[in-house]
């Protein structure tokens, strides 16, 4: 028992550490004076669920025998992801969940990018003081 309570925090320290790097790469390329720096990573997490997404439409919509005769040959086919507006509210929630690290990485992005702004107006302020 405590070989697997050892082996739980481990990887949950290792996921942490993960996410913890994640967000301090995040901080790091916003605050670099290319825009698109801060972008590379909401991007890539927005492409996976995307991915994720269409993998989850095709296991959705599997096609399944329900019916078989006696001799091995299939009666009907039913899809077993039940009907399409549960099938859509399944994918447009799926969506919307694998996509919170996506708002988070875009809220450190601008919230690194107002502070770059703000710097950037002081230094001007401060170039036409000297003038």
């Amino acid at each position: 028992m405590t070989n697997i309570m050892t082996n739980l925090i481990i990887v949950f320290l290792l996921i942490l550490v993960f996410f913890v790097g994640v967000i301090l790469l995040q901080i790091y390329l916003s605050k670099k004076e290319n825009k698109w720096s801060g972008l590379i990573l909401p991007i890539v997490v927005l492409f996976f669920s995307i991915i994720l997404i269409l993998g989850l439409g095709a296991y959705t919509f599997v096609r399944t025998p329900e019916n078989m005769m006696a001799n091995g040959e299939i009666i009907e086919m039913a899809a077993s992801g039940g009907n399409v507006s549960s099938a859509i509210l399944m994918v447009i929630t799926t969506f919307l969940l694998l996509n919170i690290p996506t708002v988070i990485l875009l809220a450190i992005y601008a919230a690194n990018k107002d502070t770059r702004n703000r710097r950037r107006a002081l230094d001007k302020m401060s170039a036409l003081d000297l003038e």
